[in-house]
């Protein structure tokens, strides 16, 4: 049982140079943010990273995206 951790689609985690990170969308562009996988579990990743409650994560296509990328929220 985990309480209190971040957990994201395993898809929207992008290796790059030995670095994880998940693209964080704010004022429609998409920002790269370094997050540390902690464990996986099935299609899903329990990551370590510096993410505030309402921040939205890419979920698809983040292997397309660079820092700074416009883009649009779909929800």
């Amino acid at each position: 049982v985990f309480a209190n951790v971040l957990v994201v689609p395993l898809e929207s985690v992008v290796n790059s140079e030995g670095q994880n990170f998940v693209f964080v969308v704010d004022e429609g562009r998409a920002h790269r943010r370094l997050v540390g996988i902690q464990e996986r579990i099935g299609e899903w990743a329990i990551i370590d990273a510096d993410l505030a409650p309402g921040e939205k994560v890419v979920i698809r296509g983040s292997s397309n995206l660079t820092d700074g990328t416009q883009v649009e929220l779909i929800v």
